[in-house]
C-alpha cells in the first residue's frame, strides 16, 4: 500500500468499502495480458481526465508502505501489452502487486507475476471497485474455463491478504 490507500483501507473508505473481483485461479501470463488489454480501457472511461497513480504494493510480503508515483494509461498499457513487457514491469518479489488507482480512489487495480526462476510463471489479478464497475469489467473479460472468477467484500479480501 501507499500511505494514502493505507489510511483509507484502515478506515474503511473508498475503495475498500466496495467489492473485490478477483480469479481464484493461476492465469497462464497470456491470459493475464488478454484480460488486461481488454478491461483497462473500461477502468480509464470510468474515470477520464482523472491523475492516475501506481506504486508497488507489499501488502501481502510484508506490509511495506511505498511511495506513489503519477502515471498514464499509455504507460499501464505499455507496460502490460506484452508477456516480456509484464515480467519486465513487475516488482520482482514474492507476492508483491504493482497497484494502479485514480485520484478519486473510486478503484484499486491490482497484478502479479510470478517469475520464480526455475517455475512456470503466472500471474493474477484483482480490483476493488463499485458493483457496476466489477460487472462492467466482466462484461469484457475473456470466458476462458480455467479461470475462476470470485467477487467478495472489499474489507474481508484485504484482511484476509494483509501480513
Amino acid at each position: 500500500m501507499d500511505k494514502n490507500l493505507y489510511d483509507r483501507m484502515i478506515r474503511h473508505q473508498s475503495p475498500f468499502d466496495k467489492r473485490t473481483l478477483v480469479n481464484e485461479s493461476i492465469m497462464s501470463l497470456e491470459n493475464l495480458r488478454d484480460a488486461l488489454a481488454k478491461m483497462l480501457p473500461v477502468l480509464e472511461e470510468s474515470v477520464q481526465g482523472q491523475l492516475l497513480f501506481a506504486f508497488d504494493d507489499w501488502l501481502e510480503h510484508d506490509g511495506f508502505i511505498s511511495d506513489r508515483t503519477e502515471t498514464t494509461w499509455e504507460h499501464l498499457a505499455s507496460c502490460t501489452s506484452g508477456v516480456g513487457s509484464l515480467i519486465t514491469n513487475s516488482p520482482g518479489d514474492a507476492y508483491v502487486r504493482r497497484a494502479i488507482y485514480p485520484g478519486d480512489c473510486s478503484f484499486l487495480f491490482r497484478y502479479y507475476v510470478d517469475d520464480e526462476e526455475g517455475a512456470e510463471v503466472y500471474g493474477d489479478f484483482d480490483l476493488t471497485a463499485s458493483p457496476d464497475l466489477i460487472a462492467a469489467v466482466r462484461k469484457v473479460l475473456p470466458v476462458d474455463g480455467s479461470v475462476q472468477w470470485k467477487v467478495e467484500a472489499a474489507r474481508e479480501f484485504f484482511e484476509r491478504r494483509a501480513v
